[in-house]
């Protein structure tokens, strides 16, 4: 029963960070609070950069947003769209911990042991096609946000 509740508590938490209420209808912002704004559209950008990543990687958007632990395959997988998601979209890394269901030091071990694993030339090969594939998509929006790498 605690356990139920605790989930309770985070979907709750996570839906009033998405701007929606429970039943998933979109809820009116609050205010014109613009870092609301903000974190509500990187949160946006991550959850877009999940669905990039399973179609990329052909991994299960379910497994990657998960809060659970997931296989090594997934957890990697995850730790990439946070690498991206940081150095592409240029988002903050708690931001990014919100968006990808994690804390702010799980993306910074992420970001920093992709970065190591970039060494690897095949490695770096598919994670600089990736970030291609990441900015294109984003960069008419990033650009009117004023967000991340302009190229």
């Amino acid at each position: 029963m605690r356990e139920l509740k605790q989930e309770a508590q985070i979907v709750e938490q996570t839906a009033t960070v998405s701007g929606l209420s429970m039943d998933g209808d979109k809820t009116v912002a609050n205010g014109p609070d613009l870092a609301d704004r903000n974190l509500r559209r990187s949160i946006a950008y991550c959850d877009g950069l999940i669905d990039i990543l399973c179609a990329y990687f052909d991994v299960s958007g379910r497994a990657i947003r998960s809060p659970k632990r997931q296989s090594l395959a997934v957890a990697r997988v995850r730790q990439i769209g946070m690498y991206v998601a940081n150095v592409v979209l240029g988002i903050n890394m708690t931001t990014i911990g919100h968006g990808f269901g994690r804390n702010k030091s799980t993306v910074i071990h992420a970001c920093h042991l992709i970065e190591d694993m970039r060494d690897d030339e095949e490695f770096d090969q598919i994670i600089a096609r990736l970030e291609a594939i990441v900015h294109a998509a984003f960069k008419f929006s990033l650009a009117e946000d004023n967000l991340g790498d302009k190229r």
